[in-house]
């Protein structure tokens, strides 16, 4: 289903609603719609920032994978670019320790909002983290200089976490997900446009 809101573009994928119906009759502890309420909420600190910075969304996007947001332009100041790539991940890991700190145990939303703020601040060139490094270093260098640091960070970074992860792998059940993620981080770069 796709339909328009102002310019902007929304698309909401009908096997994301099957999914998440399917979730929410089957699943005892809704991991999985937990997670999906706290990305969209990564996203909609993004368009708050957005707006703020009065920028335009181009698209915003639900799928079986989660939410995209899509912008017509950056906009024109690098350090307000800065500000929207790293206010969702800090929005999460905030909302997460607070949220840890008033129940005073993990559950579901606690361990959502942690790990989806902390792998979206990793200093990766596709994650919020690498976007906030790459706007950063456009206010110091050009495009093709900042452009060259932030691939040669996320290249550290993919080796870094495949060095954490497979320790952890062998120690921890739910490990084999870090498996998964730094495979995607090593064919993200392998595949870069």
């Amino acid at each position: 289903m796709e339909f328009k809101i102002k310019n902007t573009s929304v698309k909401l994928s009908f096997s994301f609603v099957a999914l998440v119906l399917l979730f929410i009759i089957s699943e005892k502890d809704n991991l999985y719609f937990i997670t999906f309420f706290n990305a969209l909420l990564h996203e909609l600190i993004h368009i708050f920032f957005i707006i703020i910075f009065k920028g335009e969304i181009k698209e915003f996007k639900i799928s079986i994978v989660g939410c995209e947001l899509k912008r017509h332009d950056l906009i024109g100041s690098n350090i307000h670019n800065a500000v929207i790539y790293i206010s969702a991940p800090v929005f999460n890991i905030i909302l997460g320790v607070i949220c840890l700190l008033v129940i005073k145990e993990s559950n579901n939303f606690v361990v959502s909002n942690l790990t989806l703020g902390f792998f979206n601040i990793l200093p990766f060139y596709k994650f919020d983290g690498g976007c906030f490094l790459k706007s950063i270093l456009l206010h110091f260098f050009n495009e093709n200089k900042a452009e060259k640091i932030t691939t040669t960070v996320s290249i550290i970074v993919t080796i870094l976490f495949a060095l954490i992860s497979i320790p952890v792998v062998f120690y921890y059940k739910n490990g084999l997900f870090l498996i998964f993620f730094n495979l995607y981080m090593i064919l993200a770069l392998i595949f870069k446009k």
